[in-house]
């Protein structure tokens, strides 16, 4: 009897849990904020991060968030120095540990596009940046399908450039200087087939789309579906919109794609779990699939981000939902050759991960890469709502020019070794092929990764400063360095002493 009530207990317990998770709530977590303050950064594997000491006592008291080390924007303002007293404005993320500031501008200076950003996150996704109604999504272009209305609109084009690949688009109605609509384009990275280009500043342009207006606060935003009388995205039902209705019990596939690359898609085959909660037993769901500049995103966890994509689930009053599934979901991300050369990364050295709560990013470790279609699918039974794909940093190698091209592959002894604090390993490759150099400690856990992908043939060099994976130094002692290329590999040992 004890069992039994102890039992129930339990599941009483995990039901309210579900049901607290299940829910977003209405309070706020991000506000504006204007601040100054002395910076203070930190270097990390995969980023450098950058904080606000506002107090001038030393302590991080806010996490800036500048986005992906390649972005630089047009209005010449760079990152800050170590030490350095700047002015910020931006969105204040307070669901972290430390509050994480969105930045728009610096000293004066814009750093992004702040346009509708602030109104959706609170209105959308105001308790968890996990919850699977991304605050993302209607930034970009896709919104719950009943709240869109077509439209057929002429004006004048205004276009804001922050970037090369970062622009704003704007249709002046009046002729008067005004931003009466928000124009999006999808991903600056898409081009339709029907030869249609995106306007430039000045342009008189005619649009037909839909047109979604949420409340009077929030700018007027037209989903474009048609420009100048040339067809920017196919229509996808009714309006421009690329979810689908998932029922509490399918009987056969839903893939849900993206509007803007087919190759990006969700495979729904399963039932949700948890069949004994009659309330969501028949429920319908709405899911959709969105690419997300990675510009936009507050991660201040890695800085070698190139592709962002939002999957939202939503209940018919469009309230995000975080539930699991009794199998695994199959994800299908497809990225850009335009995308890997913002940051000159190969295509070899790449990563899914997904955003947490922390706002933090942890790795997908199923995800399989087809390199040949710049494609990467993996499964999970839960919907993490924001993932990203992450290129590794390219280790600086010197390819030595030498006539005589290398008829063999070989690696050489580090020199000098022993060594402290820095040591030079040179190898060979007679041919072009894949190649990766590690270094592992004595017992074979990798330690640092130099080089994981392909190479042209030569002979070349590579540095160890004594650091791992994490930017941390190592301890004194033996240490491997492995050298693999097709199906061979080289082992040798190397001394560190400090």
């Amino acid at each position: 009897m004890k069992k039994l009530i102890y039992l129930i207990f339990t599941v009483l317990i995990f039901v309210g849990w579900v049901f607290s998770q299940g829910r977003v709530n209405s309070k706020t977590f991000v506000e504006p904020i204007s601040i100054s303050g002395k910076v203070i950064i930190d270097t990390f594997k995969n980023s450098t991060k950058y904080f606000l000491d506002v107090d001038n006592n030393n302590t991080r008291d806010y996490e800036l968030s500048f986005g992906p080390k390649w972005y630089s924007p047009s209005s010449g303002a760079t990152r800050p120095l170590k030490g350095e007293t700047v002015s910020i404005t931006g969105d204040v993320f307070k669901k972290t540990r430390i509050p994480v500031i969105l930045v728009y501008t610096i000293n004066g200076l814009k750093w992004r596009d702040s346009i509708g950003t602030r109104y959706f996150r609170n209105l959308y996704d105001p308790d968890s940046l996990r919850k699977n109604f991304s605050p993302w999504a209607n930034r970009f272009g896709w919104c719950v399908r009943d709240s869109i209305i077509p439209i057929s609109v002429s004006g004048t084009a205004i276009v804001d450039s922050f970037a090369l690949h970062h622009k704003v688009y704007y249709l002046d109605e009046s002729n008067d200087g005004t931003k009466d609509y928000l124009l999006m384009f999808g991903p600056w990275w898409y081009e339709p087939k029907s030869g249609a280009k995106r306007p430039l500043n000045g342009d008189i342009i005619n649009i037909k789309g839909g047109l979604f207006i949420k409340d009077s606060s929030l700018p007027k935003i037209i989903i474009v579906q048609e420009i100048n009388g040339l067809t920017w995205i196919d229509s996808i039902g009714k309006y421009p919109w690329p979810g689908k209705i998932i029922r509490r019990h399918l009987n056969n596939n839903v893939i849900i794609r993206s509007v803007y690359n087919p190759n990006t898609y969700c495979d729904f085959s399963y039932n949700l779990i948890n069949n004994y909660f009659n309330n969501i037993n028949n429920m319908d769901f709405y899911s959709s699939i969105t690419e997300i500049d990675p510009i936009e995103l507050p991660i201040t966890s890695s800085d070698n981000i190139i592709s962002a994509f939002s999957i939202n689930l939503t209940d018919k009053n469009q309230n995000g939902l975080f539930v699991s599934f009794d199998r695994y979901i199959t994800f299908t991300f497809s990225y850009k050759n335009e995308e890997l050369k913002l940051g000159n990364y190969s295509n070899k050295n790449l990563k899914v991960k997904y955003l947490s709560d922390d706002n933090e990013l942890y790795e997908v470790t199923n995800a399989k890469f087809d390199y040949n279609n710049n494609t990467v699918t993996f499964s999970q039974n839960v919907l993490n709502g924001t993932y990203v794909i992450e290129a590794s940093e390219q280790t600086k190698l010197n390819n030595v020019t030498e006539t005589l091209i290398p008829e063999t592959f070989s690696l050489s002894q580090n020199y000098p070794n022993p060594f402290n604090p820095e040591t030079r390993i040179s190898f060979s490759i007679p041919e072009k092929g894949f190649v990766k150099l590690s270094i592992y400690n004595i017992i074979g856990s990798e330690v640092k990764n130099l080089i994981n992908n392909e190479l042209d043939k030569g002979i070349y060099h590579v540095s160890w400063n004594g650091k791992d994976n994490y930017g941390k130094d190592v301890s004194s002692g033996v240490y491997l360095y492995k050298l693999e290329f097709n199906n061979s590999s080289i082992v040798k040992k190397m001394n560190l002493i400090k």
